[in-house]
């Protein structure tokens, strides 16, 4: 399954052959914003998604003078398909504000953008956990594990009661 992005990137998986110029535009239609050109990141594949290869910059591909598309130094072939994403850097503060200092109302909107940006690479990571199924479950004796419907496994525990229990308290099925 290709991965969905809300707000964070888009899989170009259906580009013709030749193309070099991929929007900032997420899958789902909303514009791809950033702090800095560094967290925007371009990934090649030739097996449909399976694996992806991080291109670098400016070398394989740079921004469009608006900066609102990616361009790629090289046309893809055909089947080829391109990842856009957004990935930014939540190890650190973004900004660091001084003892004393006065807030700029820009100052406190990058801020606060930073703090979205990482909100919504998380809502898109989580969403694409989400989209995937069990395959399988299992279980040991007393658990019984019917796979039947693999988005939803049946499990049961077969246990007993404490008047069983007193009926034949040695028997070791009780354990």
């Amino acid at each position: 399954m290709t991965q969905q992005f809300t707000y964070s990137g888009n899989v170009y998986s259906n580009s013709a052959a030749g193309t070099t110029t991929f929007a900032l535009v997420s899958t789902d239609g909303n514009n791809i914003a950033y702090l800095v050109k560094a967290d925007i990141h371009v990934y090649l594949s030739t097996d449909d998604g399976v694996t992806w290869v991080e291109q670098t910059r400016p070398a394989d591909w740079d921004f469009d003078v608006a900066g609102t598309s990616v361009v790629l130094t090289s046309a893809i072939a055909a089947g080829e398909w391109v990842k856009v994403q957004r990935i930014t850097p939540y190890n650190d503060r973004y900004i660091t504000f001084q003892e004393g200092s006065l807030l700029t109302s820009h100052e406190l909107n990058e801020g606060e953008d930073f703090s979205m940006y990482v909100d919504q690479e998380l809502f898109d990571e989580a969403r694409n956990i989400v989209g995937t199924k069990v395959t399988r479950v299992t279980g040991a004796a007393p658990i019984i594990v019917n796979n039947q419907d693999e988005l939803n496994p049946v499990v049961q525990l077969n246990r007993i009661t404490g008047a069983e229990a007193t009926v034949d308290p040695t028997n070791p099925s009780w354990d």
